[in-house]
């Protein structure tokens, strides 16, 4: 990264137009290795949607902060350059589904204050993003679910929602399938209760992994099923 700031720093007015672009070796920040680091850490889930990649496409590398060029908004100017020292750094690295990189995010990468982003700078010290950043931050603080609905707890929550498009029909479609199936074995197992007895392997081993990081959309399970427990009837 040293020879591209030193690139950048002998004519930035060149880089902030379409004539000054970076290359970027993909074979580095995406080598097989990288990849296999990145998928098994997120238990082969998108970092955004928590869908199984293969199960919705490829997958990606995602740059959380875009290394080549920004927008703040989805559909706004394209502004150059993007945070292109740190397009190898492990931090700015995630796993991410096909559709969540390269369809809804691309270049988005929105700030609560647009005017502190410094990228001729290389500094992100003043930058409150208005992403969630699955690895710096809990994304249950911000994003919960209704259901197979996503709803945001904060401004930060909301954006992420909107710009990932994180109640798209693909994804609703899916946490429906996954609803249906934690329903389905919660009910078989308070039916084996009620007849005194053993439930099935099947309902009990769905409900057991229902919230493990490993599974997808495990966050969704754990407010469906403790809103299923906070309805059940007193004696159930």
């Amino acid at each position: 990264m040293a020879a591209k700031s030193a690139l950048h720093d002998a004519d930035p007015a060149l880089y902030a137009t379409h004539k000054g672009r970076f290359d970027f070796d993909e074979d580095v920040y995406g080598c097989v290795a990288v990849r296999e680091i990145l998928r098994t850490a997120q238990h082969r889930k998108c970092c955004f949607c928590e869908s199984r990649v293969e199960h919705v496409g490829s997958g990606e590398i995602e740059h959380f902060r875009p290394k080549a060029a920004w927008r703040q908004a989805p559909g706004s100017k394209l502004t150059r350059p993007g945070y292109y020292w740190l397009a190898y750094e492990w931090e700015n690295l995630l796993w991410s589904c096909k559709t969540c990189n390269g369809r809804h995010k691309k270049n988005t990468f929105p700030l609560v204050d647009p005017s502190v982003r410094d990228c001729v700078g290389r500094s992100t010290v003043a930058e409150a993003p208005l992403l969630v950043d699955p690895v710096a931050l809990e994304p249950r603080e911000h994003i919960r679910f209704e259901v197979e609905r996503a709803f945001a707890l904060s401004p930060l929550g909301q954006s992420t929602i909107d710009v990932l498009q994180l109640n798209r029909e693909q994804l609703l479609e899916e946490r429906r399938e996954r609803v249906n199936a934690i329903m389905l074995a919660q009910e078989s197992i308070e039916k084996s209760a009620r007849l005194g007895e053993q439930p099935s392997a099947r309902a009990t081993t769905t409900l057991a992994t229902a919230t493990l990081p490993a599974s997808p959309y495990s966050s969704m399970a754990i407010d469906l099923l403790a809103d299923l427990a906070a309805t059940a009837p007193a004696d159930a």
